[in-house]
């Protein structure tokens, strides 16, 4: 594995529209959070001018920043959101629920992959790229993921983003949970009475030390190390004991960490347990987070926070815990700016399913990287590739027979029925499910009563879906706008996240190991395929979940394409190997699907055989289904960005 360098930064917060503007604003002690109101915080989207596309414009901005003068071309993205621009999505809603017909806002502007797809098409980054929704630590991932394809050799560099701007069903949403503070948050102390939310985006651009070297890039920071775990406890509450937490700060590393820069969201339950996290592993460290500043950013906090973080490593100075006025913790909680020599320090975020992750920041050795710095060839870019060990699959007509009908093309329709409760899952956890995750759950459960040997609590898991947990988020939107902010459902907002099928497997089976979403149109399932092979590198098997379902809000975004809507739910046993091989490449092929621009237009397209929405319908687990049935070359398109599948054995 190489070395991975950070060679820039982009940030922007409600403190300020570029990284060193919002770190001197840190360190000063300034707060950007306004106190109560339904949308808290200075956000920068009040500075921009214009366009519906608020999370995407903040995303392109820092993405921009973090580049500076490197050629885009052949960089990879790695975009992280919880509600992509839902701003935009919600007016469209409304509009609907009017009794007007359905734009192609309705859907596309709450993809999670739209603020990638957005800022890769008008950037010019044509490297591989994906999109990453773990709710709140989801930036964070989104670094881990772009770090280890540089270390990998898959390529020489990658942008990771984090972005998220404020739309009522997250103001609202979290307004159900009773977890919006008053007045301003005031993370660690004895009176925290709740979070602040806010808004912004930031972004790191990582880089092999032999590209850094070869164009002479100023060097900010070395990358450490990733941790991500999953505490399987609970949908919105951490582990008590930060179970999940702890496995990734051990993960990520603690050698020589003298600042941790802190989730610290302000409500008791989260703060308790990352006190004791922190005073487990890092007693001696000093101790600080920025949300008391900038609010509580959401899917864009991993990504802000580690901006702050090299600087922090770099400059040898750690912003103070803004807000905090009477400790609660016996910790080094820093209250004001402190100048301190960091060899190291380390980032954490914990999210909505128990989703944790941290990454560890370290002082680069050379702040120019030349003929007196690490200059050895680069290693062979090898293809991402694996074996299949076994699937299972909730599809129209059920699994059986389902490859020699995806050969022949025969059509079985586009929905799947409403599964049965497993005897094995419990009434109590079975009525807190969505759809989608009971669906996952069918699936995953015949896979482990299949495989009962295999170690299922530390596996990693990946979990890939286009449209993400629409019926809840359905839900939610109908009681706010019908009934109003008081009547809205805590019970649809938990669930309406994107990686909510992941923490509810999580939840039912006590899945511990990492966890990723990720998502990318049409093509989501080859690239869910492709992560999991990733991941095999490290681990004997992996359990990869991909579907998405079908509900009168998809139909009706769907109700002018060509090809209809279909769902399913695939779960699959990857390990290492050389069965299936992943490659990027150039599509000459034309999407066969026109109509509604939607990611979903770019449809799946096999160089021999049937196309699979033809016979279950369009549905980002077509791709992956293909790859299952045998057919000898898959291909699946998302706007510029292609995955080809290889079978390499019959």
């Amino acid at each position: 594995m190489r070395d991975v360098l950070v060679t820039g930064l982009g940030c922007w917060t409600a403190l300020g529209a570029d990284p060193d503007e919002v770190f001197e604003a840190l360190c000063r002690g300034g707060s950007g959070v306004d106190g109560p109101g339904p949308f808290p915080g200075r956000g920068p989207v009040a500075a921009i001018p214009g366009g519906p596309h608020l999370s995407s414009t903040l995303a392109e901005r820092v993405v921009r920043q973090a580049l500076g003068g490197l050629d885009p071309a052949g960089v990879a993205l790695v975009g992280a959101t919880t509600s992509g621009d839902m701003v935009r999505g919600e007016v469209e809603y409304e509009r609907v629920l009017r009794g007007e017909p359905p734009g192609p806002e309705f859907l596309w502007a709450q993809l999670c992959d739209r603020p990638t797809e957005i800022v890769a098409r008008v950037v010019g980054l044509t490297g591989p790229r994906t999109s990453l929704s773990t709710a709140c630590s989801s930036g964070a991932a989104a670094v881990g993921i772009a770090a280890e394809w540089v270390a990998s050799g898959r390529v020489e560099a990658a942008v990771a983003f984090g972005t998220d701007a404020l739309c009522q069903m997250t103001v609202h949403g979290f307004g159900s949970l009773g977890a919006v503070s008053p007045d301003r948050c005031r993370p660690f102390d004895a009176g925290r009475t709740g979070l602040s939310l806010g808004e912004g985006a930031g972004a790191l651009l990582l880089e092999s030390a032999e590209s850094a070297a070869r164009r002479g890039a100023r060097v900010l920071a070395r990358f450490g190390g990733y941790g991500n775990a999953t505490d399987a406890h609970h949908m919105t509450a951490p582990h008590p004991e930060g179970r999940g937490a702890l496995d990734a700060v051990r993960q990520a590393g603690t050698a020589r960490v003298g600042w941790v820069c802190a989730h610290g969201t302000a409500t008791p339950l989260n703060d308790a347990m990352e006190s004791g996290v922190v005073a487990a592993v890092l007693p001696e460290a000093a101790v600080s987070s920025i949300k008391g500043a900038i609010g509580h950013t959401l899917g864009a906090a991993g990504a802000i926070e580690l901006v702050a973080t090299v600087q922090a490593v770099q400059q040898g100075r750690v912003p103070p815990n803004t807000g905090c006025l009477e400790p609660e913790w016996p910790l080094d909680l820093v209250s004001e700016a402190r100048h301190v020599p960091l060899d190291a320090a380390l980032s954490v975020n914990f999210a909505f399913g128990g989703h944790n992750a941290a990454v560890r920041i370290e002082r680069a050795d050379h702040e120019r990287i030349g003929a007196d710095g690490p200059s050895r060839p680069s290693d062979p870019i090898q293809p991402v590739q694996g074996a299949v060990l076994d699937w299972a699959a909730c599809v129209p007509g059920g699994a059986a027979g389902l490859a020699d009908d995806l050969r022949a093309g025969r059509s079985r329709g586009t929905s799947v029925d409403d599964p049965a409760r497993p005897d094995a899952i419990p009434a109590g956890r079975w009525r807190r499910m969505s759809r989608l995750s009971r669906l996952a759950a069918v699936a995953v459960l015949e896979l482990r009563e299949r495989h009962p040997d295999l170690d299922w609590a530390s596996m990693p898991v990946v979990h890939g879906t286009a449209m993400g947990e629409v019926v809840p988020s359905s839900a939610f939107l109908d009681r706010l706008f019908t009934e109003g902010p008081e009547h809205a459902s805590p019970m649809s907002f938990q669930n309406s996240v994107y990686n909510a099928t992941a923490a509810h497997l999580s939840l039912t089976f006590d899945l511990r190991g990492p966890a990723e979403t990720v998502s990318s149109g049409i093509a989501t399932g080859i690239m869910a395929l492709a992560r999991g092979f990733e991941w095999a590198r490290r681990a004997p098997a992996v359990l990869v979940v991909v579907g998405d379902d079908l509900n009168p809000t998809t139909l009706n975004a769907f109700a002018n394409t060509p090809v209809p809507a279909g769902e399913a739910m695939v779960a699959v046993l990857v390990g290492p190997g050389s069965d299936v091989r992943i490659v990027d490449g150039d599509v000459a092929e034309r999407p066969v699907c026109r109509g509604t621009p939607l990611p979903y237009e770019r449809a799946f397209v096999a160089r021999e055989g049937a196309r699979p929405e033809a016979v279950l319908g369009l549905s980002c687990a077509n791709g992956l289904l293909a790859v299952l049935a045998g057919l000898p070359e898959v291909l699946d398109q998302d706007d510029r960005f292609a995955l080809t599948a290889l079978r390499a054995s019959p």
